[in-house]
């Protein structure tokens, strides 16, 4: 009888035992990149440093390139921003390095890498001459480098609609994954909302431009991205004033003041700050 029920307990045990998607490392690895780029969003500088590195070390332990050169973007980019080149060029290096030996179809990492410092640099020539053949990239990569393209146009006065239609329909096609896909990334959407926010207001197009930085702003604060928000509030600001609406205009920009206040952004202040007495006065 004993032999029995452990038989059939043992049979049970098995029954329920499910199959998983992919093991727990990788599931905390993930975690720690996503907790990474959150921190990333929030201006959690060294927090968020740290996370990737961790991340780094975490995919590495069961050899996930992929994830290794996630976790490497996002420590260049910190470490660029923070003028460590020790760092930034080591984290490039090893980048190159993947891509060229084990996981060249993740070549666009790299290039995202590179158009993302070009425009911290304000090289827009550059990532126009970077971007002429935008074909046979996943859609989320497509989504990131044609919305540099858009928006590096849009700052030289020199519009591409070809490129903005094809953005705006990937990104309404990623903006619908954003709930259900683990994979979806809401700061690459809103960015790609944003630079064709800009592309239509420099068109005149005020209706679209609204719509677009709508979604933009929609994504920031759903998703914490508040720096980013910011910026989103001043360029509704600015198609705001473009429709007469001063007293709309001033309500956006004191939003915007104060996301950057909190951010310390001097120089944002001072330019927002003139912009909101000139209106009043107005």
């Amino acid at each position: 009888m004993l032999i029995l029920l452990l038989f059939l307990l043992g049979t049970a045990a098995c029954s329920t035992l499910r199959k998983p998607l992919q093991p727990q490392a990788k599931v905390n690895a993930d975690a720690t990149l996503l907790m990474a780029q959150q921190q990333q969003r929030q201006g959690q500088v060294q927090p968020a440093l740290a996370s990737y590195q961790f991340a780094y070390e975490q995919y590495k332990s069961f050899g996930d390139s992929a994830g290794k050169l996630s976790a490497l973007s996002g420590i260049a980019r910190i470490s660029h921003d923070l003028g460590d080149s020790t760092l930034f060029d080591t984290s490039y290096q090893e980048m190159e390095d993947i891509v060229q030996n084990v996981v060249p179809e993740q070549s666009w990492q790299l290039l995202v890498l590179e158009l993302s410092i070009l425009k911290r640099e304000s090289r827009y020539w550059q990532i126009l001459e970077k971007t002429v053949e935008v074909k046979g990239f996943p859609e989320i990569a497509e989504l990131q480098i044609l919305a540099h393209r858009v928006q590096a146009a849009a700052y030289l006065q020199s519009a591409d609609p070809a490129a903005a239609k094809r953005l705006h329909r990937l990104a309404k096609k990623l903006d619908k994954r954003l709930p259900k896909s683990p994979q979806a990334d809401p700061d690459a959407v809103s960015q790609a909302w944003y630079a064709l926010a800009y592309h239509y207001y420099l068109q005149s197009d005020y209706s679209q431009a609204e719509d677009c930085v709508r979604r933009s702003a929609g994504l920031d604060y759903l998703y914490g991205n508040f720096s980013s928000l910011g910026y989103s509030l001043w360029l509704q600001a600015q198609i705001a004033v473009k429709r007469q609406n001063d007293l709309g205009a001033i309500a956006l920009l004191k939003r915007a003041l104060d996301i950057f206040a909190s951010a310390g952004n001097s120089a944002l202040l001072e330019k927002i700050t003139e912009q909101i007495d000139i209106l009043k006065r107005d």
